[in-house]
């Protein structure tokens, strides 16, 4: 289960920098540039939580996270469309991710999802792996975020709300390795190499 101290931080960095956001569209122009920073703040804060989670090696508290991430962008972006679409699948198939990790962590379990994925498109790693919703999650959300990176553009390396999606990045990224790892031990495979602790990369 996600480790519930860490997650409530999430949440409650979450709900204080949408505060701070709506507060900043109702003030007068001259008293926002007083707002900015304490979001930017509160965004960076944020940014270290997600980070000690994808650092933690916890796949439950780092999918946790993501999925209320994705829950207040859903919630509070002015997305529409396409890209609200997307952001619902996303969460649609986040907790189908999460619903395979009972089921990776039992070996007897996971040799039938093995067997429904003996297909040659149905696998992963060379045809090592099942590519079972959560492999199908995780690799499809990183590349959805690196898009979302990419439209803030290679020069900008300060915008908190960057710098925050490159940590998400990151952590579904670490994610998909501990994955690995647990089909793995699952599958009486070797276990590939173990995560380690990531510094900032802003151009990655």
């Amino acid at each position: 289960m996600p480790d519930q101290p860490s997650l409530k931080r999430v949440l409650d960095l979450l709900v204080a920098e949408r505060a701070a956001k709506a507060q900043e569209t109702k003030i007068l122009d001259d008293a926002r540039a007083e707002i900015r920073p304490l979001a930017a703040h509160l965004l960076n804060d944020l940014r270290e939580e997600v980070l000690e989670a994808g650092n933690s090696g916890n796949i439950d508290l780092i999918l946790g996270i993501e999925k209320r991430l994705l829950a207040d962008e859903l919630e509070h972006s002015d997305a529409a469309g396409a890209h609200r679409t997307s952001i619902e699948n996303s969460l649609r198939d986040i907790t189908a991710a999460q619903a395979m990790l009972p089921e990776v962590r039992d070996p007897s379990a996971y040799q039938n999802v093995d067997r429904l994925h003996n297909v040659e498109k149905r696998r992963d790693l060379k045809g090592t792996v099942p590519l079972d919703d959560a492999r199908q999650f995780l690799k499809s959300h990183i590349d959805r975020i690196k898009l979302t990176v990419r439209a803030f553009g290679h020069g900008d390396t300060t915008d908190p709300r960057k710098r925050l999606l490159i940590v998400r990045r990151g952590n579904m990224s670490t994610a998909l390795v501990l994955y690995t790892q647990l089909q793995c031990q699952a599958l009486g495979l070797p276990r590939p190499g173990r995560t380690r602790s990531r510094e900032l990369d802003i151009e990655r």
